[in-house]
């Protein structure tokens, strides 16, 4: 089996929901373990055995980090203020770009030195999270359109991910000081 043909994450994802649940692995995930123990006992290291390290590739870490940045960003589109009922995610992206472009380049320089996210407006908080874990998000209604879309295709997917549901239920999914006051009211 070649590392290039599967997906170390959704790989190691499955294996932890497994584990987790008491059941066997699929096949291909076993196959994948197998033959990361067979490199790693012939002298490379696990991580890269398991191809989770590829070279030039980030760390895994710093892609589930991204992931995680991506999902606040993502609901940060979902609760920004439009004035206007029933805006589409579109709408919403057009609102939320120049006002985070704003907060990255003024406010966000002082607030990054905070120990927790600034009160105020809930997509705010939303962003102080995402910046924290990947301080380079996208900042035109595009960018935002297309980390939307990455962000349901990853919630959308077939079966549940352990890693991807770790992540959605981390604590500043859901900021403790977000003000529900400030949340949109009507569909989303």
């Amino acid at each position: 089996m070649s590392h290039a043909d599967i997906d170390p994450l959704m790989q190691l994802d499955n294996l932890l929901a497994c584990l987790d649940e008491g059941r066997v692995p699929a096949a291909e995930t076993c196959l994948w373990l197998a033959d990361g123990v067979r490199r790693m006992i012939d002298g490379t290291a696990l991580d890269t055995a398991l191809g989770l390290v590829r070279k030039g590739a980030p760390p895994v870490r710093h892609r589930l980090a991204q992931i995680r940045a991506d999902m606040l960003l993502a609901s940060a589109v979902r609760v920004v203020p439009v004035p206007y009922p029933s805006p589409s995610v579109w709408d919403r992206c057009q609102r939320l770009a120049p006002l985070l472009s704003r907060y990255v380049r003024g406010a966000w320089r002082s607030d990054r030195r905070l120990a927790d996210a600034p009160g105020g407006d809930v997509w705010r908080v939303y962003a102080w999270h995402s910046l924290q874990l990947c301080p380079d998000p996208p900042l035109t209604p595009n960018g935002l359109w297309a980390l939307v879309k990455r962000d349901k295709e990853r919630r959308l997917q077939p079966q549940p991910h352990t890693l991807l549901a770790h992540l959605m239920s981390h604590p500043c999914h859901n900021p403790p000081n977000a003000s529900p006051s400030s949340a949109p009211s009507g569909r989303r």
